[in-house]
């Protein structure tokens, strides 16, 4: 179970790895008995039980301006400082009435670094009661680059803030086509954005580096990733890690450039990035498989600057998705929304004989509610996509390159 045939090998797709007939064992087969999306849930949710995942978004606002955006068509503002002590408070009350054990954070916007206070005080004082509360903490960043406060960053880094994300979308012209600085004195948004990253890898363990690829910017991947080697000094490029992650539709954009994520092309694509990082020896995550899914983890939470929540990170609607008003969130209430959301029995009568299922779980329900259909009640098959991509790493990178296992 949960094994992909190869030729004459197979693909593990809980551990992502490629094994030979004589490697596998009783435990590596995962022959399981009775219902196996029932043993898989079990399984699934028994890993994220003690674990909380919050997403915050300190402010909508934005100093630059991206066409696919899925904060597009919102109202732009920041969190005000009420708010974000109730959504701490919140937090904190969570953890202790669940017996978190590990609470993971992403500061995200629009911007966050345009509001330093407020990220400031929400990593100060979550960082305080972790550790007096013997909680393991980690916080990452989501930013875009512009702004690089390095007395801001470092104490930041003393509150377990250790990663941080930045976003590009290809080479010089088409990044700031596509990525246009809302302040017009800032022409050449890309360049202050490369120089950015040294700062930032002076100060953080891990920079990951998101490539936003898609039809347009595909070809330009090379282009960029040659400028990033150059800008980058040398001592830090063991911290970069690449995100391999094609561009989505959204409820708020229209794009026409995106790969649906059931096309085989879209397979072809991400192997063909992830082929060039494996020969440049750059460290690399990718987006091939959507799990695991916070949508699904009872103890994840988006919250947005009003104090609403929703259960995905990409989610700024008032359906299927959304949970409530984060200081009314229950770990019950939050399970009832997951339990709808997990669609067991759907997935027993389409996917329960399916290799991919641990991979999958039915696909991205936040894609599905942006192409109209209700999350409960359908899945996105996307074994064709699951297939190419697997046969395309085997025959390209693991059998040419030595490398076993997609990241």
């Amino acid at each position: 179970m949960f094994l992909h045939k190869v030729e004459n090998d197979y693909f593990d797709v809980l551990t992502k790895k490629y094994i030979h007939p004589e490697q596998l064992t009783e435990k590596s087969r995962y022959s399981l008995s009775g219902d196996s999306v029932y043993v898989l849930d079990t399984i699934r949710n028994k890993i994220n039980e003690k674990e909380m995942y919050v997403v915050l978004t300190i402010t909508t606002s934005c100093n630059l301006a991206c066409a696919y955006c899925f904060e597009n068509g919102t109202i732009r503002h920041a969190i005000n400082e009420k708010t974000l002590s109730e959504v701490i408070h919140n937090i904190e009350k969570y953890i202790i009435e669940n017996g978190i054990k590990k609470l993971h954070c992403t500061l995200f916007g629009g911007e966050p670094l345009l509001e330093e206070q407020l990220v400031a005080k929400f990593t100060t004082v979550l960082h305080e009661f972790c550790k007096d509360n013997e909680i393991l903490l980690t916080i990452s960043m989501t930013t875009n680059g512009l702004i690089a406060n390095k007395s801001l960053l470092e104490k930041l880094y003393q509150n377990s803030l250790t990663c941080v994300q930045v976003t590009f979308d290809g080479p010089k012209e088409m990044n700031n086509r596509r990525r246009r600085s809302r302040n017009i004195s800032v022409k050449d948004p890309y360049t202050t954005i490369l120089k950015n990253l040294n700062t930032f890898l002076s100060i953080f363990d891990t920079v990951n580096i998101k490539y936003n690829f898609d039809k347009q910017n595909l070809d330009e991947f090379d282009i960029f990733l040659n400028d990033l080697l150059e800008v980058v000094q040398s001592q830090y490029i063991g911290k970069i890690v690449i995100l391999v992650e094609a561009i989505q539709g959204t409820h708020n954009s229209h794009y026409s450039y995106n790969y649906r994520n059931t096309d085989e092309e879209l397979a072809k694509a991400y192997i063909t990035i992830i082929s060039k990082l494996v020969d440049a020896n750059i460290k690399y995550r990718s987006k091939i498989f959507n799990t695991p899914c916070m949508a699904t983890a009872p103890n994840s939470f988006l919250i947005d600057p009003d104090g609403n929540c929703s259960c995905c990170i990409s989610n700024f609607q008032k359906n299927e998705l959304f949970i409530g008003n984060f200081s009314q969130v229950t770990r019950s209430r939050s399970l009832s929304t997951r339990t709808e959301l997990n669609r067991l029995d759907l997935l027993r009568s389409h996917c329960r004989n399916c290799d991919f299922l641990a991979g999958c779980w039915g696909g991205c329900l936040y894609e599905l509610s942006v192409n109209g259909k209700e999350c409960t009640k359908n899945v996105n098959c996307r074994k064709n996509f699951f297939e190419k991509a697997v046969d395309l790493f085997y025959h390209e990178i693991y059998l040419k390159k030595g490398v076993d296992k997609i990241d």
